[in-house]
């Protein structure tokens, strides 16, 4: 095997890093600067992407946490500081954790998530963000999973923003430092809010705003959390970078439409078919909104490139339609999702048809576990949500899980392959029945409690994992 410098693992950055210098320098000349953004993040998902900045009124700071998020510098008003955290109580209980593949024994344990940050304002045109985190892993059997549960006192994020002098439709801001992003749906990029420790990446990233559309470039390496105080450091074997851009259909009311492609390297990646130098490029498109009592979210990619000496030929499309009934009691909402994503189809071929979903969501069922990762993976998932009370939500949902492939296994989030497809040709991996409450105390304190059941399908009872898996999960959650 090859031996990768430092110097190697960052000359893939080059050609991604003059494309977001060059378009830094496009966005001059048709003069793009900072306001009219539209966040791509959910609110509270990212404290980084929230506005404080309607609170220089003074009669909008009614409280302590106001008072936090907008404290003045000086008399210009953009001129200002922000303080704010997160304190995060979770216990979880596994029965026959990784389908009973390692060892077969209950697991119960702790885990804590403690984030607080600084958000400096310098005028219109500097940012400065500071968050550190400590995320603790306490009775975990095995030990806690590597950047998963635990990470003790990092630097979870730690950038700049430089933005050009305003206009009043048009935005432009390069973002330079460690930082977590969100894009789209979370299918490829997400916070990972599921774990303890959420994702970080370290480099540059551009957004852009004109015309009703929202563009962000990126060139950067995930971040890995090691043992330690203030130990992470970028992965740098893996380098990631892309372009996203999203905009309204105006045809269609209430409509958006997403266009995107990521570049994707890592030294060494495995899958059922072996390991090797992986280099791969998705592009996608998703297409979503809202039409009077109906919701959807439809998105379809396909990826290419290189795996050892072979190519990259694969694929993904998911739908997700939701109905909501109005004037019923409890306001229901019935949801079906469908997912596929491809598998290899010959173990003995050099190419490799595996879909790798990157950095996904890894809440990618209801359920808060994130048993199976969406690589080789066909599933149907009806869901039915109801609000007793304003604050409270109850979530029913059903997964049915199949292989797309029968030569491919089954994967986990990393993707790393768990179960291996070369002792069934079973299809059907097996079905799995959860319920979730969620409660809104208030503003900034939540409880939820989920518990979920895994029943093992053919597949599974032909690999002798023939074990359910059950999972409970529980927490409280604090935001200032």
């Amino acid at each position: 095997m090859s031996i990768e410098t430092k110097e190697d693992c960052f000359r893939p950055w080059l050609r991604p890093l003059a494309l977001v210098l060059s378009s830094l320098a496009l966005a001059v000349n048709v003069g793009w600067a900072q306001v009219g953004c539209s966040p791509t993040a959910p609110p509270g998902l990212l404290p980084s992407e929230e506005d404080y900045s309607d609170l220089r009124d003074p009669a909008r700071r009614t409280n302590l946490i106001d008072k936090l998020h907008y404290l003045p510098l000086g008399e210009q008003e953009q001129s200002y500081l922000s303080l704010g955290g997160e304190l995060r109580e979770w216990y979880e209980f596994y029965s026959h954790p990784d389908f009973g593949e390692g060892p077969d024994v209950p697991n119960r344990y702790l885990l804590q998530r403690y984030l607080g940050y600084a958000d400096l304002h310098l005028g219109s045109r500097l940012r400065l963000f500071g968050e550190l985190g400590s995320e603790l892993e306490d009775g975990r059997k095995g030990g806690p999973r590597p950047q998963i549960d635990e990470a003790r006192m990092i630097i979870q994020q730690a950038f700049a923003d430089f933005s050009l002098p305003q206009t009043q439709d048009s935005s432009l801001t390069l973002r330079a430092g460690r930082q977590e992003m969100e894009l789209g749906s979370g299918r490829f990029v997400d916070v990972r809010e599921g774990p303890n420790v959420r994702q970080s990446f370290e480099g540059l990233k551009l957004t852009g705003c004109t015309a009703g559309w929202r563009v962000d470039l990126f060139a950067v390496k995930p971040i890995n959390d090691l043992p330690g105080f203030f130990a992470s450091r970028p992965f740098y074997h893996t380098s990631f970078w892309g372009a996203y851009a999203t905009h309204p259909i105006s045809m269609i009311a209430g409509s958006h439409a997403d266009l995107y492609y990521f570049g994707f390297r890592q030294l060494t990646s495995v899958y059922d078919q072996g390991a090797g130098r992986e280099l791969r490029h998705t592009l996608g498109s998703r297409l979503f909104g809202q039409r009077g009592q109906w919701d959807y979210d439809e998105e379809a990619a396909y990826q290419f490139g290189s795996f050892g000496s072979g190519n990259i030929r694969a694929w993904t499309a998911d739908t997700n339609t939701g109905y909501q009934l109005a004037g019923w009691r409890w306001k229901p909402r019935f949801v079906l999702r469908t997912d596929a994503a491809s598998g290899n189809k010959n173990g003995k071929s050099l190419n490799l048809e595996t879909f790798n979903p990157l950095f996904p969501i890894l809440r990618y069922s209801p359920g808060q576990e994130g048993t199976i990762m969406p690589a080789n993976l066909l599933d149907v998932h009806p869901q039915a949500e109801l609000h007793p009370r304003g604050n409270l939500l109850v979530t029913f949902d059903s997964d049915f899980l199949w292989r797309e492939s029968l030569y491919d296994g089954i994967y986990v989030p990393g993707p790393v392959l768990v179960v291996s497809g070369l002792n069934s040709r079973a299809r059907y991996i097996g079905d799995k029945n959860g319920v979730e409450i969620d409660w809104l105390i208030n503003p900034n304190v939540s409880y939820s409690i989920y518990y979920s059941n895994l029943l093992g399908g053919a597949f599974l009872r032909q690999s002798n994992l023939a074990h359910d898996v059950n999972y409970v999960a529980t927490w409280i959650k604090l935001t200032l």
